[in-house]
C-alpha cells in the first residue's frame, strides 16, 4: 500500500455521526479526524434502490470530501444474537454474508477515495473467545464450505473467517484498513459483557496476554484494533440500569488498569489501538444532570481537559492512536441489555440549551444546545489548536503506517 494516504500523525479525535448529521461536524469548525457509523442488517437498502449499498458511497464521499476519515462498524453477525454461532456455521448464511461484505468493499472502492476504516464485527471476537476459549481453530465457521469465491483454501474456523474478511477486502478494495475489536471481557469466561470497572477484572496483563494469544492465533494481520471504554454513560448505568456506582464510574486506578491492558495487547500483537464508542457525558456542565440524553460520565474529561493532556501521552505510549466519542445506542430507553442512552455532542434531546440545577458539583453554565453542554465541542477545539503527535519511533512498529492525510 505504498503511497496510499494513511492515518494521522497525531492523536486523533472522532465522533459517531450518521449520514444526516454531517452538518454538525462541519459547522463546528473543528478538524475532526474520524467519523463513524454502524452498518447493521439491511444496510444495503438504506439509500437508493433496495440492495444497492449506495449508503456507503454517500457516507464515504461526504466524509472524505469534508476532511474526515470514514469508519464503518460492520455489525452483522454480532447483532444476530441468539443465533450467532448457528449463523457462523451455516454455509448458506455465510455465503450471503461474504457477498454483503464484498458489496461494501466494492461501494467504497467505487468512490476512489481513501483512507477508509472498516471495524469488523464489534463484540463477535469477544463472544467467540468467551464461549470457545483461546484457540480460534476450535471455533466452527463456514468459510471454504460456504462456496464463496476465493475462500476455497481457508479453514472452516474463526481463523479462516478472519483471513476471509481480509481476502475479500484485498480483492475488492485493498487500501481499506480493517480493524479487529478487543473486548476486555473476552478472556473472562462466564462473565456477562456489560459495563464494568476494569480495576475489578483479573490482572490486566493476564487478560491482555490471553486476548493477544487469541488474536495472533488467527493468523490474520488486521491493520489496527478498536477497544471501547464503555457503551453507556456511567450516570445512565447507575440511574437506569442499577449498576453499582463503584463499578460504573472509572477511578484513576481503573484507567491505569485499562491502559495496562491496552499496552499488553499492543506489545503482544504490534497492532495499534483506537479507543472507540467512548461515552460523551461529563461532570462539569449543569446540562448533564442524569436525565434522558444528559447523563454524566468522566471519560471525556480524562482525555480532553487541558490539565489532563498527560493522559493522552500515557495512552499513546500504551499503543493508542486516538479516541472516538459516541453512545452505543442513541435512545432514552431503559432496556439495559440492548438499548443504551447517554449524553451526546449533538442535541439529540431536542431541548435546546439547558442548565438545570447543579448536581454533584457540575456548576459550569452551558451556552450550547449539545446534550453534553458543549464540553466535547469546546475541548476538542482547544485540543486541535495543538494536537499531540504520535511517537515517530513507536509509530514505525505494527501494521499501521502513519502519514499525513489531507
Amino acid at each position: 500500500m505504498v503511497g496510499v494516504p494513511s492515518l494521522p500523525e497525531h492523536f486523533a479525535l472522532g465522533l459517531r455521526s450518521t449520514l444526516n448529521e454531517l452538518s454538525w461536524m462541519t459547522g463546528s469548525g473543528i478538524p475532526w479526524d474520524y467519523r463513524y457509523q454502524y452498518l447493521n442488517v439491511g444496510w444495503k437498502d438504506w439509500l437508493g434502490p433496495p440492495g444497492s449499498g449506495n449508503f456507503a458511497i454517500n457516507y464515504t464521499n461526504d466524509s472524505i470530501d469534508n476532511g474526515y476519515i470514514p469508519v464503518y462498524d460492520w455489525y452483522i453477525l454480532a447483532g444476530s444474537s441468539p443465533n450467532i454461532f448457528t449463523n457462523l456455521a451455516s454455509t448458506s448464511y455465510m455465503a450471503a454474508y461474504y457477498a454483503d461484505f464484498a458489496l461494501l468493499m466494492q461501494k467504497i472502492a467505487s468512490t476512489n477515495k481513501n483512507p477508509v476504516v472498516v471495524h469488523v464485527e464489534p463484540d463477535l471476537w469477544g463472544f467467540m473467545q468467551q464461549v470457545y476459549g483461546d484457540n480460534p481453530a476450535d471455533i466452527p465457521v463456514a468459510v471454504a464450505s460456504s462456496g464463496y469465491t476465493g475462500l476455497s483454501g481457508l479453514p472452516n474456523t474463526a481463523a479462516g473467517f478472519a483471513r476471509a474478511m481480509i481476502a475479500i477486502k484485498n480483492a475488492n478494495a485493498p487500501y481499506v484498513k480493517l480493524a479487529w475489536h478487543v473486548n476486555i471481557w473476552a478472556a473472562n469466561n462466564g462473565y456477562t459483557p456489560t459495563l464494568a470497572n476494569p480495576a475489578s477484572y483479573q490482572t490486566p496483563v493476564a487478560t491482555g496476554d490471553r486476548i493477544a494469544v487469541f488474536y495472533n492465533a488467527l493468523g490474520a494481520a488486521f491493520d489496527l484494533m478498536f477497544c471501547d471504554t464503555a457503551d453507556m454513560d456511567a450516570g445512565f448505568a447507575v440511574a437506569v440500569c442499577g449498576t453499582p456506582a463503584a463499578t460504573a464510574w472509572w477511578t484513576d486506578a481503573a484507567f491505569v488498569s485499562f491502559r495496562t491492558f491496552i499496552a499488553t495487547i499492543h506489545s503482544g500483537t504490534s497492532c495499534w489501538i483506537m479507543l472507540w464508542q467512548t461515552p460523551s457525558g461529563n461532570t462539569l456542565y449543569r446540562t448533564c444532570n442524569n436525565t434522558n440524553f444528559h447523563y454524566q460520565d468522566n471519560r471525556p474529561e480524562y482525555f480532553l481537559l487541558t490539565s489532563n493532556r498527560q493522559h493522552i501521552n500515557e495512552f499513546i505510549a500504551a499503543g493508542v492512536i486516538g479516541v472516538m466519542f459516541g453512545a452505543g445506542q442513541l435512545s432514552p430507553y431503559s432496556q439495559c441489555d440492548s438499548s443504551k442512552s447517554g449524553s451526546s455532542h449533538m442535541d439529540y434531546a431536542a431541548d435546546g440549551i439547558t442548565n438545570p440545577a447543579a448536581i454533584n458539583g457540575n456548576t459550569t453554565i452551558s451556552s450550547w444546545v449539545d446534550d453534553d453542554g458543549g464540553f466535547i465541542r469546546i475541548s476538542a477545539a482547544a485540543y486541535y489548536s495543538s494536537p499531540i503527535l504520535l511517537n515517530p519511533v513507536s509509530a514505525s512498529a505494527g501494521n499501521c503506517c502513519f502519514t499525513s492525510h489531507a
